[in-house]
């Protein structure tokens, strides 16, 4: 049975820039940016004609590829971003996630644990190589720790791998080979 890899669709420049625009400002600048009445100067601060269509054109495609969701209110076009559009939008920022480092460690432990169907071996691999890299210690196969909260970081990778549902996160008070961990990440 050979694997089939996950493809990375291909967008264009525009359209990447678009999916980033609505991820980081919201729905609410885009709508205000389609809005008819509202944004004659902010269209001419864009560009000329040229840059604007291609702007719409490319809105549309990512439209008709499921990215965003485009939904018209009286004279004003509301844009969001889809499940797949957000997944997109993020999937530069993935590798730019770092977890934090603490002045004073509160003495907790944070444990990822996974349990990711085989079905999902790709995604599983590259959650674990993300993990390693952002500093967490592997201490088994899908066990991962680190010492201080990372929740929203580990919510964030896990949601972009689509595999939140099979991660857990633990905050533990002790450990078996303590000493080991905190040599590691030079907590003595």
């Amino acid at each position: 049975m050979a694997k089939q890899e996950e493809k990375r669709p291909v967008i264009s420049k525009v359209q990447r820039e678009a999916l980033q625009i609505l991820r980081e400002a919201g729905d609410l600048t885009l709508a205000f940016l389609l809005s008819a009445g509202s944004s004659a100067r902010l269209w001419q601060s864009i560009g000329g004609k040229r840059k604007r269509e291609r702007i719409r054109r490319s809105l549309a495609a990512l439209e008709r590829r499921g990215f965003i969701d485009m939904n018209k209110h009286g004279n004003e076009t509301r844009v969001a971003l889809s499940r797949d559009g957000k997944r997109i939008a993020l999937a530069g920022n993935v590798e730019k996630i770092s977890l934090p480092v603490i002045k004073y460690w509160d003495r907790k432990w944070r444990i990822i644990l996974f349990d990711i169907p085989e079905r999902l071996g790709n995604a599983r691999r590259a959650l674990s190589k993300r993990l390693r890299d952002m500093g967490a210690w592997q201490y088994q196969k899908s066990v991962f720790i680190y010492p201080f909260p990372c929740r929203d970081e580990i919510d964030f990778v896990t949601s972009f791998f689509n595999v939140r549902e099979y991660v857990q996160y633990i905050e533990a008070t002790s450990i078996d080979d303590a000493a080991t961990l905190q040599k590691h990440f030079k907590l003595t």
